[in-house]
């Protein structure tokens, strides 16, 4: 069941919508130069507690682990344990919103064209619009969100660094070499299980 959790995993992990913001606060080239070790240490960082994080819950709750995580925590740790996660779920889920909305209405805004007063509304009210219509399963949910950006972003990710490579003009900050081969690996990877979730 590798890919149960796919679409769930890719919304976890793509930051990279951060990255155009982050890189907006590195001024000069030789400060750009380190965007590529905090990508990687912050990946590495947000990889880590991911892990522990599961590890933990597992541990605890065993075969009782709910898909929220913190339900099935109840009746081992007391009814607190839900504010308390309650909380911090609130503060992380508040920082990808800010993050993916300020994503969303940028977008809108610069490659669309749409009004900066449209696209902020889009990007704050699409959510409840959602809800509203009732997709209300979290993890399902997240789940689909994950693929249908995770992949659609990721496939484009790859393609634009080979045209990159291929035909870029411009010194880069910094360049990475990666085989042809892995690239299409990814892509394949990234097609793989979103089909096998979907279908399965």
């Amino acid at each position: 069941s590798i890919f149960v959790p796919f679409g769930v995993i890719l919304f976890a992990l793509g930051g990279w919508v951060a990255i155009p913001e982050i890189a907006d606060l590195f001024k000069s080239k030789k400060e750009k130069r380190n965007l590529d070790n905090l990508i990687v240490i912050a990946l590495t960082i947000v990889g880590i507690f991911y892990l522990l994080f599961s590890l933990l819950v597992i541990g605890v709750s065993g075969n009782e682990t709910s898909s929220d995580a913190l339900s099935g925590l109840v009746p081992f740790l007391g009814e607190k344990i839900m504010f308390i996660g309650g909380l911090f779920g609130l503060v992380a889920v508040a920082a990808s919103f800010l993050v993916l909305g300020n994503y969303l209405k940028n977008s809108l805004r610069y490659d669309y064209k749409i009004p900066s007063f449209l696209s902020a509304s889009i990007a704050v009210f699409a959510p409840l619009v959602l809800f509203l219509l009732g997709f209300r399963e979290f993890i399902a949910v997240i789940g689909i969100v994950g693929i249908i950006v995770g992949v659609i972003e990721g496939i484009v990710i790859v393609l634009l660094y080979r045209a990159a490579k291929e035909k870029g003009q411009r010194e880069p900050e910094y360049s990475l070499s990666i085989p042809k081969f892995v690239s299409h690996a990814v892509i394949g990877i990234l097609v793989v299980g979103t089909l096998v979730e979907l279908f399965f």
